[in-house]
This record gives structure tokens, C-alpha cells and sequence, in this order.
């Protein structure tokens, strides 16, 4: 996948830092979790697509496949444990390893005010998400004696 970005008149090449590494992406259909998803591709990543709206994760990978990119989507609802197992054993199934995991996935208020007591869920939703992420990652981080948690 070959991208250039225009910066002060000047063409810059992307590094590639992520050459030959996978990485999963939470919440990765939509807002910062598609932008991180599309640029870790950018930068030579496989990717592994994770969020419950199948259509929007199915987009987000047809994307970056047509730039060139690897990318598979699952389906998955991070607050449910077996289905963040299941998504991190895809991943390691199709791309033979996890290398970085992005926990994007959140909810928020739709742009409306918040009052005290709404804020309660989109954070035990967002910390609940990154817990049930971190238990089948830290495993087979650990086994490789690699890997790194966003």
C-alpha cells in the first residue's frame, strides 16, 4: 500500500513501521478506531477489525484491502469475554500472530449534554471493553514475549 501525504508543499513517504506486524482494532468501524485501523494498514500492517456493526467493519476492511492492505473483520461485542476470545483467536488463526491491540471501542452521548449520571456508561463500557481485550492478548503477548496494548 502506497501513500503520500502533502506537507508543506512537500510529498513524505509513509515509514512502514508496522511492516510484517498485526494488530487488532477495537471499535474499529467508525471515528478513531477506522482512522487508527486504516493508518496502521497505511503503515504495513495486517489488521483485525473488531465492533458489533458488521456493515461498518466490513466497509472499513474493503477499504484498506483496496489500497493495497490486509484486513479481516469480526464481529464482536467487547463487553461479552468469549467474544473478545473469539476475535483474538481469528485474528491469530488467519494472520499466524497479535502484535499491537487498539481498544477504540466506546460509546458516547450522541453530542448531547451530559449529565453526571450518564457518564457512568460510556466509561464502564470503555474500561470494560479494554479488560475483557487485555485477558486473550496479555496470553499470547506474553508467550511471544512481545506485543503492546493501546
Amino acid at each position: 500500500m502506497k501513500v503520500t501525504y502533502l506537507s508543506e508543499g512537500s510529498e513524505m513517504q509513509l515509514s512502514r513501521r508496522f511492516e510484517g506486524k498485526v494488530a487488532m482494532v477495537t471499535g474499529g468501524g467508525s471515528g478513531i478506531g477506522r482512522a487508527t485501523a486504516i493508518r496502521l494498514a497505511q503503515e504495513g500492517a495486517a489488521i483485525g477489525i473488531g465492533g458489533r456493526n458488521l456493515k461498518k467493519i466490513k466497509k472499513v476492511c474493503q477499504e484498506i484491502e483496496s489500497q493495497g492492505g490486509q484486513a479481516i473483520d469480526i464481529q464482536c461485542d467487547v463487553t461479552s469475554e468469549s467474544d473478545c476470545r473469539r476475535m483474538v483467536e481469528e485474528i491469530i488463526n488467519r494472520f499466524g500472530r497479535l502484535d499491537v491491540l487498539v481498544c477504540s471501542a466506546g460509546i458516547h452521548g450522541g453530542g448531547q449534554t451530559v449529565v453526571d449520571t450518564s457518564v457512568a456508561v460510556p466509561l464502564c463500557i470503555s474500561l470494560q471493553s479494554e479488560e475483557c481485550m487485555d485477558r486473550p492478548t496479555a496470553r499470547h503477548f506474553s508467550q511471544r514475549k512481545v506485543g503492546s496494548s493501546i
